[in-house]
């Protein structure tokens, strides 16, 4: 035997006779999930539960460890594995993937294959004893992130059953016969087996019979053996890698393969397959050996295998690890450092958190240091981080300090507090800086100090201040008070001070002068603490107080310039602007223009500086690199002013390179997506040429419906031919604008004969006549396209006739479809359809919305006029003129732009939209019908005409109630409150337009939430005095710039009052969505206007009842007592002018409150008041109608079914029947 086998072959062929052996188990399993735990359901909800299934998720599998894992043809793939008993849930459980390798054994396994064969040969009846193990989607790559939200359990699992879950499938389906299954499950039975009646036969018990693997595989294994035994490797390799095809579950064949290839001195395929075969012997030292071996890969000999490979493989290998033993710290550490290396923050910040609940290590000194330093390495880190870090060092400083642990020390104080100087809450800071230093000076039975308003306590000497406090006495010269004070933490405790509201200026420099900045030997602080004078320096300047930063600042400039930063220059340089002292703010200028900034951020901040102080080269060159480094966002974000005229600059220079605008190609498909739907033409979606258009589109477009609903041939209407929905989108250059500038005057036909002969006096093919073009170069453009497209210009001709015979059709057919006339609806829509997709093809009317349309005679490319709408426009002219209409001159740039559309004014073109719209909704196509409304939307025609926008939007409005959608209803108001902003009535609207939909989704969605916000920071905006507007955060975390926008766009003259109706509808939204205490601040708003409002205090009560049974609810008595009293006003104030139908709202939703308090018998008074009110609502609705069709909202129904339910529950049925009888039977 060779010393390379002897080297790897470590592995018993046996294993030792007491542990239990779980063998692995072809295909994939899933663990029974717990069932739900039934939720909580008020009484009010007792008939409406539904049931909420669960689902049982998916396995994600593991990425394969190099080409040569992937499975070939007739390869057996294996899925999973059974893992140790009570780590079903621990951990990500990592798969072997499918692998084509050739695998063998060493011949060390012989006996393991013999014990394999005799198990067979005896077939006895014991079971397995192993559990199934549940392996949830976790995240993208590491398994130990699921065991950072929920607590680390220490304890051994239960075991769930055996199995398959009964209503959860398997890929697989049956694995053949049935295995036992065991009976109830008992944590005090010895290794937790099951006990019972029900269970497994009596008899022997032990490990199951393996499962016989075949003849084949076991020829082969043999054949390996003895391949390999003869120092035939590439034979060892071949029959190996069969017997793992035919069944790789089997470790014998993965450690042969890996032997083989390793005495060939293949040492990575030697190291993948025994990765591979790692995941059946479910060994944790297997894992450590092979992450040993991955180590000592030469990376020289073995390129491929680079370091950040290398750490890859062994995160795999620690994963394993982790797998089987999630208490292994060891290898939790090792991965930590491993992350580390390769910059995973976030997934060391987490395997921190993980560690540190494992027994034995829930206060690691090390562990709260790195979390701490790694969790605040980046603003974003310390944004997703900060809180949690702060909760684990809150838990372990309390640990250390009731335990006096003296690993509390200086360093770990310091960082803590800095932690919670990131938090912001900086009198908390201040309060924990004292106690945690009083405590490290053996002085916490001091409490006394914390009456002190100042800081005293820390003074270095005893006078004056600390001998003025009574209770204060000196027994020991060795007491520390300010003495023992490191100067970090003393720096913070005047930080601390500054950053107060407001801030303690005196207290704060009383210890920040320790510092002694003025001493500027070569033994001063400053050369000790530079770093600490730097943040001094900068949380001066941006406290406000400049003359005390200079104290600090100039020092460092002078002798440790190299500790500035970008941000202390420029708060340096503020503070010499501020103090008038423009000479040292020169040099400060100078040396930032030498600056290197280090990242985008700096430069887009360098920018902004040069333009601020008068340097537009030097920003604009600083501006320039960060837009050209795609970070565009970062000039925006420091509000950079040239921006515009950057943005603009670049544009140009796009569209000089690129030629045509690959974003006009992206708008121009998606516009096409919604032009397919709205037309009902979503079967082809290519383009013109290819097989599928010659297969679905022979001759001409598919159609609405039946061909036979489309207008026939010749008989005048207009019927669309074959064209791609989506044409190549045109770049149209700017009116006025071409390489050729029209600089000629209006010339007569004579002057043009001077320069070119003329064949005729017209435009060919037309009676236009040449002199009713105004300018030489147009005209000589005009000629050209209509002699090269003479036939073209025929048939655009005959379109436009069509066209108008179709909107004449559409005005007959219109009556007829109002009345709901099925044919006339049908063939409207058949027409109008053509006519839509044509409006919506015209590229020019959607090239760009940000300016109106500006006539037909536009140019492209070279300065060529756009044939499409240039030969449009000449043939409706041509037949105008044929018919004998006057002459209109044609100018390429009118001073009145064209107002139709193939002669068809653009109003009969709204209407034509939203006619489509209202039909398709009566038909309930909802998708072709709002998308129709959306494909209008986006033209410059409607979109830029508040007439058109208007109807559009008042039609949506229409046919999302007709369709019942709640988001299109939303959506539709919102559009109207953008042109009648703070309009009470369409406040009221909104809600009341809700209530018509069934399930009102789009009530409270995420865009009306934010809308409705905005109104009322507008409204609280406007109505603020300017200099109170400064101390408010109306932006919020808004990122927009909607309030600039609001600002500039003279929304403000609007605003009149607070309007009660708008902030009790934001009350509604925010609690149909659940946040009842969110909800309370603006109903109160609005009670503080209308307290007499009877809905007002409904809402109020609601939302207190509400919260008061939420799970987490604080003080839940308090919140119901202020329900019941609102509820009680709101009933006084319902009931006060004695209508029928408002009394009985009022005791109807008295009695819901009671029922829904559990108060069965207090709501049965209510209940009944109402039942018997019926009549009476009923009477007064009758009075007031005078055509006795009428309705009214009747509350004794509801009222009755209440009252019988809480009969039923109470055993009371004779009541329950004679409600029934009552209210509840259909006469």
């Amino acid at each position: 035997m060779s010393s390379r086998r002897e080297q790897h072959a470590q592995w018993p062929s046996r294993p030792p006779p007491d542990p239990k052996r779980f063998l692995p188990i072809a295909g994939s399993f899933s663990a029974t999930p717990n069932p739900p735990t039934a939720p909580f359901v008020p009484q009010q909800h007792l008939f409406q539960q539904y049931h909420n299934p669960s689902i049982v998720p998916a396995w994600p599998g593991p990425e394969p460890l190099s080409d040569a894992f992937l499975p070939g043809p007739g390869q057996i793939i294996h899925d999973g594995f059974i893992p140790a008993p009570g780590h079903e849930n621990d951990d990500e459980v990592i798969v072997p993937t499918d692998t084509g390798l050739n695998f063998q054994t060493s011949s060390e396994e012989d006996s393991e294959d013999e014990r394999i064969l005799q198990e067979i040969g005896e077939r006895n009846d014991n079971e397995e004893i192993d559990q199934d193990y549940t392996a949830s989607e976790g995240d993208e790559e590491d398994p130990d992130d699921m065991l950072i939200e929920g607590e680390f359990d220490d304890d051994e699992a239960p075991v769930p059953k055996r199995g398959k879950p009964k209503d959860t499938p398997t890929r697989g389906g049956r694995r053949g016969p049935a295995r036992g299954r065991g009976g109830l499950r008992s944590t005090d039975a010895p290794n937790n087996r099951k006990t019972g009646v029900r269970g497994r036969k009596k008899g022997r018990r032990g490990p199951r019979a393996v499962a016989d693997p075949g003849p084949e595989f076991k020829l082969l294994q043999q054949q390996a053996n003895e391949a390999y035994t003869s120092h035939d490797y590439d034979m060892a390799i071949d029959y190996a890698s069969k017997a793992i095809h035919m069944n790789p579950e089997i470790f014998s064949a993965w450690n042969i393969l890996s032997e083989a290839y390793a005495a060939k001195g293949d040492e990575p395929s030697s190291i993948e397959a025994l990765t591979a075969g790692a995941y059946t012997k479910r060994d944790k030292d297997l894992w450590w050996l092979i992450l040993e071996r991955i180590e000592n890969i030469d990376s020289v000999k073995f390129p491929k295998y680079t370091e950040a490979k290398k750490v890859e493989w062994c995160l795999i290998c620690l994963r394993g690890t982790i797998s089987l033993d999630p208490n292994d710290y060891n290898a939790r550490s090792r991965k930590l450092a491993l992350e580390s290396e390769r910059g995973k923050i976030s997934k060391c910040v987490k395997l921190c958190q993980t560690m540190l609940k494992m027994k034995g290590h829930e206060h690691e000194y090390d562990l709260l240091k790195q979390m701490a330093i790694l969790g605040t390495s980046s603003p974003k880190q310390t944004k997703l981080h900060l809180k949690k870090i702060t909760q684990y060092f809150e838990t372990s400083v309390a640990y250390f300090v009731s335990k006096s642990d003296p690993t509390l020390d200086w360093n770990l104080i310091n960082i803590y507090l800095d932690l919670l100087d990131r938090a912001g809450d900086y009198d908390r800071a201040l309060a924990r800086l004292k106690t945690l230093c009083r405590w490290k000076q053996g002085r916490a039975h001091e409490a006394y100090w914390d009456k002190e308003e100042d800081d005293r306590e820390f003074d270095v000497e005893d006078t004056p201040r600390r001998v003025a406090v009574p209770e204060f006495s000196r027994t020991s010269n060795k007491r520390d008070y300010g003495g023992g004070l490191p100067m970090e933490i003393r720096v913070k405790m005047g930080i601390f001070r500054l950053r107060q509201t407001p801030p303690k200026l005196d207290e704060a420099m009383h210890h920040l002068n320790m510092l002694e900045p003025e001493d500027e030997s070569p033994y001063c602080l400053l050369q000790d603490y530079p770093d600490v004078f730097r943040e001094v320096a900068d949380t001066l300047h941006t406290t406000g107080h400049d003359q005390e930063a200079l104290l600090f600042y100039e020092p460092l400039l002078r002798n440790r310039q190299d500790e500035f930063t970008l941000k202390s220059f420029i708060g340096l340089y503020t503070c010499y602007k501020n103090l008038n002292d423009p000479e040292n703010g020169d040099n400060i200028v100078g040396i930032l223009k030498q600056w290197n900034a280090a990242n985008l951020d700096d430069l887009a901040i360098l920018a902004k500086f040069f333009e601020d102080v008068g340097l537009p080269a030097e920003a604009r060159q600083r501006a320039e690199t960060v837009y050209k480094n795609k970070s565009a966002w970062r000039l925006r974000k420091v509000r950079y002013e040239g921006y515009a005229e950057l943005l603009e600059y670049f544009r140009a220079e796009r569209k000089k390179a690129r030629g045509k605008g690959s974003d006009r190609k992206i708008r121009a498909k998606k516009h096409a997506t919604k032009l397919r739907v709205a037309t009902g033409n979503e079967q082809y979606s290519g383009d013109e040429g290819d097989d599928e258009y010659e297969r679905i589109v022979p001759n001409e477009r598919l159609s609405l419906g039946p061909l036979g609903e489309r207008p026939a041939k010749g008989d005048g209407f207009y019927r669309r031919r074959y064209r791609p929905l989506a044409p190549r989108p045109q770049i149209f250059l700017p009116v006025g604008e071409g390489p050729s500038p029209v600089t000629v005057g209006p010339q007569t036909l004579t002057e043009l004969s001077e320069d070119q002969p003329q064949v005729c006096r017209t435009l060919e093919g037309t009676e236009v006549s040449l002199e009713r073009i105004e300018h030489k170069i147009f005209r000589d453009r005009l000629t050209k396209l209509a002699s090269i497209n003479a036939d073209e210009l025929k048939s655009r001709r005959a379109q436009h006739r069509e066209i108008v015979s179709s909107f004449l059709r559409l005005d007959d057919l219109s009556s007829l479809a109002d009345d709901g006339d099925d044919a006339a609806v049908s063939e409207y829509l058949s027409i109008s359809r053509e006519l839509v997709e044509e409006f919506s093809t015209f590229v020019l009317f959607y090239t760009d919305r940000r300016h109106p349309f500006q006539g037909y005679y536009r140019r492209v490319g070279k300065g060529e006029l756009w044939k499409e709408s240039a030969l449009m426009a000449l043939a409706v002219e041509a037949n105008r003129v044929e018919d004998g209409g006057e002459e209109r001159p044609l100018q390429e740039n009118p001073e009145v732009v064209d107002t139709e559309f193939w002669g068809i004014h653009f109003d009969k073109w709204a209407d034509a939209f939203g006619r489509y719209a209202l039909y398709l909704a009566r038909k309930n196509e909802k998708e072709r019908c709002f998308s129709a409304l959306d494909v209008a939307m986006e033209s410059n025609i409607m979109s830029r005409s508040k007439k058109y926008t208007l109807e559009l939007v008042l039609c949506r409005l229409a046919c999302a109630l007709a369709v019942n959608e709640s988001e299109q209803v939303s959506s539709a108001i919102r559009q109207l409150l953008r042109r009648y902003p703070f309009s009470t009535d369409l406040i009221r609207l909104y809600s009341a337009a809700n209530r018509l939909c069934p399930i009102s989704d789009g009530y409270g969605s995420g865009p009306a939430h934010k809308a409705f916000l905005r109104y009322i920071k507008t409204i609280d905006y406007m109505l603020l005095d300017p200099k109170d507007r400064e101390w408010f955060n109306f932006r919020g975390d808004d990122k927009s710039q909607w309030m600039q926008h609001v600002l500039s766009s003279g929304m403000l003259h609007f605003v009149k009052d607070h309007d009660p109706a708008l902030f009790a509808l934001f009350g509604h939204i925010l609690a149909s969505g659940g946040t009842y205490m969110g909800a309370l601040n603006y109903y109160f708003r609005a009670y503080a206007i209308t307290p007499d409002d009877p809905i007002i205090n409904l809402s109020i009560g609601i939302a207190y009842l509400q919260h008061a049974q939420k799970r987490q609810s604080e003080n839940r008595q308090f919140q119901i007592g202020q329900g019941i009293a609102f509820m009680t006003r709101y009933y006084d104030i319902r009931t006060k002018d004695n209508v029928a139908i408002h009394c009985s709202e009022a005791e109807f939703n008295m009695g819901r409150m009671w029922h829904g308090l559990g108060l069965a018998v207090q709501a049965l008074g209510p209940y009944e008041r109402c039942l018997a009110l019926s009549e009476r609502v009923k009477k007064e609705a009758e009075d007031k109608c005078r055509d006795d069709d009428f309705g009214v909202e009747d509350f004794a129904t509801e009222a009755a079914f209440a009252m019988q339910s809480i009969y039923m529950l109470s055993g009371d049925f004779e009541g329950a029947m004679r409600v029934t009888k009552q209210a509840l039977v259909i006469e």
